[in-house]
């Protein structure tokens, strides 16, 4: 009644038996996208910023680095530091020296943009009667450069071109290189980076 074996194929088997081995490897961390209008500058940093790390040789003669939990960071505006837990995505590698959780510190800012005014009418003021003519160009484009939150609410309402006429003699015919002034809100974050033209022709009728 018991049961004989007759044949066996394969006769035998090959048995491959993996090293242990334990390598240091880089930490790479992951990192979330920021809120609109803020940026990462720099890498982060990383402590420790390398880990060791056991298993077998097949598997971490190719690993060259060990990935983080992604670290989500909306609503940061500014540097911080964080613990995140190291991720090895393998059930067969082990991080040794009780070294599974790791400290990285982001420095968040506010992106700086830059936002362009085109053709933006010009003001010639102290003279009286409209008593001149401008001379070629009659407007001017304007490049403003500050942090996201106060060039995206800056609109052209908010900005006013004038050229005093002040100091120049009022003579039929003559003609006058005025400069012209920009004012416009939050000019303490705010840069005017260009002003084109910078000057404006008047002839004195």
């Amino acid at each position: 009644p018991g049961v004989n074996i007759i044949s066996l194929s394969p006769s035998e088997i090959k048995l491959e038996i993996d090293q242990l081995i334990t390598k240091k490897v880089k930490i790479n961390p992951k990192i979330g996208l920021p809120d609109i209008g803020f940026s990462v500058v720099g890498k982060p940093k990383v402590k420790p910023s390398s880990v060791k790390i056991s298993g077998p040789k097949s598997i971490l003669s190719e690993l060259q680095f060990i990935n983080t939990d992604e670290v989500k960071i909306e609503g940061e505006q500014t540097n911080f530091t964080i613990e995140v837990p190291l991720k090895t995505n393998n059930p067969l590698l082990k991080i040794l020296s009780n070294e599974e959780i790791v400290k990285i510190t982001i420095n968040i800012q506010e992106t700086i943009i830059e936002k362009e005014f085109k053709e933006l009418g010009i003001n010639i003021i102290d003279i009286e009667n409209k008593n001149y003519k401008i001379l070629a160009s009659q407007s001017v484009d304007l490049l403003f450069k500050g942090p996201y939150s106060k060039i995206k609410e800056l609109s052209s309402e908010d900005i006013s071109v004038t050229a005093s006429a002040k100091s120049i003699t009022l003579k039929r015919g003559s003609k006058h290189k005025l400069s012209l002034q920009v004012d416009y809100p939050n000019n303490e974050d705010i840069r005017l980076e260009r002003t084109t033209p910078i000057t404006i022709d008047i002839q004195i009728k």
